[in-house]
């Protein structure tokens, strides 16, 4: 993998490296299917958007950012030096991922330790039901399964197929501010060696999404040939 640890997030320079790769946040719709067995619009969509930034057109979806999301980068610092004194480490920065062999990567909010057996944060802020709803299911932490949103799972997936053998696990870290303190904080880790099947089987999916992507660029390369005469 190569490691870009000082470019800040959200910047042009960011953006430029992200361009035509597959982020963590996409995962769930690369994986998506519907129950007829057809392709959902967001999976469609992500492989236009993802194919049009390698022309350097920035689709609006590629802008989104709802409430959640919004809570989680402000609170990003907050909770990872919460996570810091919860674990004892220092928590690193870390810009961006590529990944070495497909078109994708990640930008993990930070990484926990070094060399074998170290780790990988992924901060949110949800609203409280959502923290409730984490913290009922609490005693699923130990398998670390079940115990992150299905939302996010795929998530913690791409970060771990990203960061190849290089890390081992990620946390789970959810913070309410809107919450009684002893529940403002869940955490929960999820090991590379619990989910060894479903990386395989992540990693199929997304070997066939870019290769999905790359007949979606040269479909455009070729219109824009013709259009151009």
């Amino acid at each position: 993998m190569q490691t870009y640890p000082d470019i800040e997030q959200r910047t042009p320079e960011w953006d430029a490296l992200r361009a035509g790769r597959v982020g963590s946040s996409d995962a769930k719709a690369v994986t998506g299917k519907l129950k007829s067995g057809g392709e959902p619009a967001a999976r469609r969509d992500l492989r236009t958007r993802v194919a049009l930034s390698t022309f350097g057109v920035t689709v609006a979806e590629n802008s989104y950012t709802n409430a959640d999301m919004a809570r989680g980068i402000s609170a990003e610092k907050l909770i990872i030096s919460q996570v810091e004194v919860l674990r004892g480490e220092p928590i690193t920065s870390m810009g961006y991922i590529a990944h070495d062999d497909l078109p994708v990567g990640a930008s993990p909010d930070g990484l926990i330790g070094s060399g074998p057996g170290s780790g990988i944060i992924e901060a949110k802020a949800p609203r409280s039901a959502i923290q409730i709803a984490l913290w009922s299911h609490a005693d699923d932490r130990d398998s670390g399964l079940g115990a992150v949103p299905a939302r996010h799972h795929q998530q913690l997936l791409h970060l771990l197929f990203v960061t190849e053998t290089e890390r081992d696990w990620v946390v789970y870290a959810s913070w309410c501010e809107d919450m009684v303190p002893e529940l403002q904080l869940y955490t929960t880790t999820l090991y590379r060696a619990q989910v060894t099947e479903e990386l395989e089987t992540y990693e199929a999916q997304l070997r066939a999404f870019c290769a999905e992507v790359e007949s979606e660029v040269k479909t455009i390369q070729t219109l824009i040939d013709i259009e151009r005469g």
